[in-house]
């Protein structure tokens, strides 16, 4: 329907109308959405139905001329009620199968004790690092010019969407990248940005994050990737350097955050709970010194994980040149990050704790970090996770809901 006014849809049943409940524009869009009607609120006989009909605007107006075009209607259904969290949810029910039962159970046990925490650093705990080498800030609003704030390495969106730039939902409240499920999109970056890694040694990758819970990473998307010069453009595993932030979830693992080089694992922590990556915006740092044989990852301004000896004859990263450096991408053939990014920077050596602590609180010394978990159903400060959540999930314990 592509005239104004968009005119009321609705569906009658013998003669009793119900008006669609979702946003009118949907019809404008090339797209397929669902209507879920529960049929008491007719009103009428149900065991006497005689006629359906579907329509748009007001019947009685004879004279206003509507809307026009084409809507296709399909899967026309009558429906037993069913599980449909969705449309209508028992608290304590987070696996999504209506019913309050053992394995929510054993969610609200694999979150015990967890709560939110104001993350603070003395001090004497924090100092403010050099200048990066690379510098995206993400506050573009149109187009695929990445500004490089280090003034230096201006990269470029590849696969732009409509919703690409978010410009009010980064970390600061400013813009940010959104990298959509199923886009494609990444940043591109001049490779010689890297160029210095082979005289340094070291370097350190950091940025602020925003994974979607309900669209997990798939195909090993990488936050970042890197592939040298020489390197097969679409061989799996030519890639030099990349970070995950997290995994995927496989049979064997659980997602986890892994910082890797020349395609072997070489940090990795599994100790992140799900919320520690998805729902919330969480800054991570990457820091590797191939001189003293370190790599160390860094969560909200804490050191995750360190690898001692972490060096090893395949560091191509920092003996080769580099051909290739995406931001929200491990491989160009393997899809994009899913998830927004924030504040991506690019130092020329490995930050020290108190460098990351610096960059992850702003230089405020404090980060305060939500409880972003379904399983806080007593949701009044403090959150944390333990009797009183339990109390609301026995309250409804093997409580079954269907729609309608």
């Amino acid at each position: 329907n592509d005239a104004d006014p968009t005119e009321q849809m609705y569906v009658k049943l013998n003669g009793e109308k119900i008006d669609y409940d979702g946003d009118m524009n949907d019809i404008r869009q090339a797209s397929w959405h669902e209507w879920n009607i529960d049929l008491a609120q007719f009103g009428i006989d149900l065991s006497n139905v005689t006629e359906m009909a579907i329509g748009f605007g007001n019947e009685t107006n004879t004279t206003t001329l509507g809307g026009s075009g084409i809507v296709h209607f399909d899967d026309i259904r009558l429906c037993w009620p069913r599980c449909r969290p969705e449309l209508l949810a028992v608290a304590g029910d987070f696996d999504g199968d209506c019913l309050v039962g053992y394995a929510d159970l054993a969610m609200v046990a694999s979150d015990w004790l967890a709560a939110e925490e104001t993350i603070a650093f003395a001090a004497n705990q924090m100092q403010e690092p050099a200048t990066p080498v690379l510098w995206y800030k993400f506050d573009e609003t149109t187009g695929i010019a990445v500004t490089d704030h280090a003034g230096f390495y201006d990269g470029t969106v590849v696969n732009l969407g409509d919703d690409t730039w978010d410009t009010s939902g980064g970390r600061d409240g400013n813009g940010c990248i959104n990298l959509a499920a199923g886009s494609q999109t990444f940043v591109e970056v001049p490779p010689v940005a890297l160029n210095f890694a082979s005289t340094t040694q070291k370097i350190t990758f950091a940025a602020w994050v925003n994974t979607d819970p309900d669209n997990p990473q798939n195909n090993w998307n990488g936050l970042f990737g890197v592939r040298a010069a020489d390197a097969d453009p679409v061989e799996d595993g030519s890639e030099v350097v990349e970070a995950h932030c997290p995994t995927p979830p496989t049979d064997d693992l659980a997602p986890r955050v892994e910082w890797r080089v020349a395609g072997n694992l070489f940090c990795a922590s599994d100790t992140l709970h799900i919320t520690d990556f998805a729902g919330r915006w969480n800054h991570y740092v990457f820091t590797k010194d191939a001189n003293a044989d370190i790599m160390r990852i860094y969560h909200n301004g804490r050191l995750e994980v360190e690898v001692v000896d972490a060096n090893s004859a395949a560091d191509p990263m920092f003996e080769t040149p580099v051909g290739w450096f995406a931001v929200g991408a491990r491989h160009i053939w393997w899809g994009s990050y899913i998830g927004k990014i924030d504040d991506f920077r690019v130092y020329d050596y490995a930050l020290s704790p108190e460098e990351v602590a610096w960059l992850a609180t702003d230089g405020t010394g404090s980060l305060y970090v939500p409880l972003e978990r379904v399983t806080n159903l007593y949701d009044v400060p403090p959150d944390i996770i333990d009797f009183k959540d339990l109390v609301v999930l026995a309250d409804n314990w093997l409580k079954e809901l269907l729609w309608p």
